[in-house]
């Protein structure tokens, strides 16, 4: 089987007058929200095929294998990129109560319209300093040395107490995450219990350029600990 596939997914945000500060509030906007839009393209090709090796012979009662593929062609705020997915799966059924099966992949992730245009918007946060005396230990092998080489003295105790501003939006430069992944598992069905079904899956997924929405404590934290 093949086939093709085309997408557009578009995004428009246009605040309110409280949101933008200009409305009548007893408390101000101390940070405005903008307006944001935009869009993003998606071409697609595609296949697919499945190919009975053996049937009804002995010690086989069923092998297939089977295999898909996909590119993809992203046009994100004028920015093109592509990406290739694919998967090649087996499968092989020694007998009619027990069946084998394993699969091998390569998949993506396009940013989804909030991801990539959320409006920006305003924030707070308080967070633990990882230099403070109580926080200092609890990070990598590294923290301690970074805080000394930043001038941050031992025993050092952060006199912050009010929470922090910032802002958390979307972001037009992000690109397709990719998963390698391997799968290999087992069904076993014995015709001397009826109705009984046992399974048992194994998976490892490597996850590449994950999209994430990264906090304040975790940046600040990443400073000190890499």
């Amino acid at each position: 089987m093949i086939g093709a596939e085309y997408r557009k997914e578009e995004s428009d945000f246009t605040p309110d007058a409280v949101e933008t500060g200009t409305g009548s509030l007893i408390f101000p906007v101390n940070a405005p929200v903008a307006p944001v839009s935009g869009e993003f393209d998606v071409s697609e090709l595609f296949g697919e095929v499945s190919v009975p090796i053996l049937v009804d012979q002995p010690f086989a009662e069923i092998l297939t294998l089977d295999g898909a593929f996909r590119y993809s062609e992203y046009d994100i705020a004028g920015d093109t990129s592509s990406s290739d997915s694919w998967n090649i799966r087996a499968t092989w059924a020694p007998v009619d109560q027990l069946r084998f099966r394993g699969a091998v992949s390569q998949t993506v992730r396009a940013p989804n319209i909030f991801e990539l245009f959320s409006p920006l918007t305003a924030t707070t946060a308080r967070p633990i300093d990882p230099c403070d005396a109580g926080a200092i230990n609890n990070g990598s092998q590294f923290r301690a040395a970074n805080c000394a080489a930043d001038g941050i003295p031992v025993g050092w105790t952060d006199p912050l107490t009010a929470r922090v501003a910032g802002f958390t939006g979307g972001n037009p430069d992000l690109e397709p995450e990719e998963a390698d992944t391997v799968t290999l598992g087992f069904v076993f069905e014995p015709t001397f219990l009826e109705g009984l079904s046992v399974t048992v899956d194994y998976y490892d997924i490597e996850i590449n350029d994950a999209i994430d929405a990264v906090g304040f404590q975790e940046i600040l934290e990443a400073c000190y600990d890499a």
